[in-house]
């Protein structure tokens, strides 16, 4: 095997009818194997055979064999002179290797239809492969308690604030107090302060009682306060600063210090944004959208600004929605494989989820579409809101060379950047159910995008309010951190939880009520039974 050429280790490999957990193997034997069995065309080909797209190939496949089997004149010569054919050697060699290219030649065709990917990109098809198929995870982190209690606060946000060494979770509490959690590396070891609270603000200063205070003593009117917002928390890294939205105060907390100062903030044009994308340059290319923001919430159409000219509106795009939540996508909106018209040489596509006639509604949007962008080829926006999901969506994020989004049931669903095409499926109340088994890579039975159970419904309680990329959003098995309106999780593509927190009292106690009702049941089923 070591002397073998690497074309021919991965034809053997390829060819051995292993999976994928198998064939990860290899990496532990030799440095020469890992390298081979780590080849990017390689994994690349198994994604794409491993994929809906490929499924559903087959599956038109076997429909029309019946069918085919009704020759005509023409078919039945071709297949008299073949038979012939087969009468020498030579012939048989000659036949067999023109299927095989054949066939080499229809599937190279099939993956570069399929592949999601763009030219400019470098993609791992290796983590590729585990984030479509590894076992998925959920490691909450550790909820704050009061002081001198033991009651749990609610978290009301979700910000990311990345330092040199690490990264860490920013997020304001029921008390008007803000706490940060350390989360480690995603592959690093647990060194005993992963999902811990390492500090938390004094003061109360996101309270509600505090606002009204403030309100009064500034000469403020009241504003009304808009309930479900989860776009309140930003956080600029680089100026150690995040800036929390209550009501039309905004808050900068100096993240070294724990101060707070406040400003007030102009309203915008329209009531109850929900949603705020900014459209920057994306690897250093010229991009029209450079300086411009999009606002969503419940009203009709996405509204665009410029920076430089705020609050005045730039112009509307159309959806129809009741949208949710925005994000947006380093690459035009078109084909990946396709060659861009000159006209259309931008780098965005505005990625835009929520609600349309009481289902989701997944959107796509053009760079194009906005004033003087629009060219002769502009594509027209791509609305999926038939197979998105069945309930609204709430929160939508780009991952690898997939996109994923989440809804009232608490299902995340991964789909290509078509917006149709499906990659797999996961509900975060379906965890404590899931085993893992070894010796498989899609151990996970809600884990595959042919193995899950659509019936499956939101009996947790928790939905996925909104969904933050810890890494690079292109990075394809990338963590994700997970906000249900209460706690927070992060997600990651491993057989177990990063850590675990458990309160050993709140267990006991759970226990005993559990072991209680249970003696309830049985007297009163007793009693009734006499």
């Amino acid at each position: 095997m070591e002397r073998l050429p690497p074309e021919l280790v991965l034809q053997i490999v390829h060819s051995s009818g292993l999976d994928a957990f198998d064939i990860a193997k290899f990496h532990l034997l030799s440095t020469r194997l890992r390298r081979i069995t780590r080849d990017v065309e390689f994994w690349r080909q198994l994604c794409f055979e491993d994929s809906t797209s490929a499924s559903i190939q087959k599956r038109r496949d076997l429909q029309f064999i019946a069918p085919s089997l009704v020759l005509e004149p023409a078919r039945v010569f071709e297949l008299q002179r073949r038979a012939r054919a087969l009468s020498s050697g030579s012939g048989l060699r000659a036949l067999e290797e023109a299927a095989e290219a054949s066939g080499d030649k229809r599937k190279r065709a099939a993956i570069t239809n399929w592949d999601p990917s763009y030219e400019t990109e470098k993609i791992d098809w290796y983590e590729e492969y585990i984030a479509r198929h590894a076992p998925i995870s959920m490691s909450w982190l550790e909820q704050p308690r009061l002081p001198q209690s033991r009651n749990a606060q609610d978290i009301k946000g979700l910000g990311l604030y990345k330092t040199v060494q690490q990264s860490l979770i920013v997020a304001p509490l029921d008390d008007g107090s803000v706490s940060i959690w350390d989360i480690g590396k995603q592959d690093g070891p647990n060194n005993g302060k992963g999902g811990r609270v390492i500090a938390q603000s004094e003061g109360k200063t996101l309270s509600s009682s505090y606002q009204s205070e403030h309100r009064a003593s500034s000469g403020f009117q009241s504003a009304p306060s808009i309930a479900g917002i989860v776009e309140g928390v930003s956080v600029d890294s680089a100026q150690n600063k995040a800036y929390f939205a209550k009501d039309n105060v905004l808050h900068e907390l100096d993240l070294e210090t724990l101060q707070f100062s406040s400003i007030e903030h102009a309203p915008l044009l329209q009531p109850g944004p929900l949603s705020i994308t900014h459209l920057a340059s994306a690897h250093g290319q010229h991009d029209p959208l450079s300086g411009s923001m999009c606002v969503a919430g419940r009203f009709p159409s996405i509204l665009t600004y410029n920076r430089r000219m705020f609050p005045r509106l730039a112009s509307t795009i159309h959806s129809g929605a009741r949208l949710a939540s925005m994000s947006s996508l380093p690459h035009p909106l078109l084909y990946p494989r396709t060659k861009l018209p000159s006209d259309l040489d931008g780098p965005h596509t505005l990625i835009a989820c929520g609600e349309y006639n009481g289902k989701g509604s997944l959107e796509l949007y053009p760079y194009s579409i906005l004033p003087d962008s629009a060219g002769p080829n502009a594509p027209s926006p791509s609305k999926n809101r038939i197979s998105a999901s069945r309930t609204k969506l709430l929160s939508v994020i780009p991952h690898g060379t997939r996109i994923v989004f989440s809804d009232s049931d608490g299902g995340l669903k991964w789909v290509e950047r078509d917006g149709h095409s499906l990659v797999r499926r996961w509900n975060i109340n379906a965890y404590a159910a899931s085993v893992t088994q070894p010796g498989t890579f899609n151990a996970n039975p809600t884990g595959g995008a042919l193995s899950y159970d659509d019936s499956s419904t939101n009996d947790g309680g928790n939905v996925a309010a909104k969904l933050l990329p810890i890494g690079d959003m292109e990075d394809s098995k990338g963590e994700i951190a997970v906000w249900t309106g209460e706690k927070i999780g992060i997600l990651g593509f491993r057989p177990r939880p990063r850590w675990e927190w458990e309160w050993k009292e709140e267990k006991m106690e759970e226990e005993a009520e559990a072991l209680y009702s249970e003696r309830m049941r049985r007297a009163l089923k007793g009693q009734a039974d006499e």
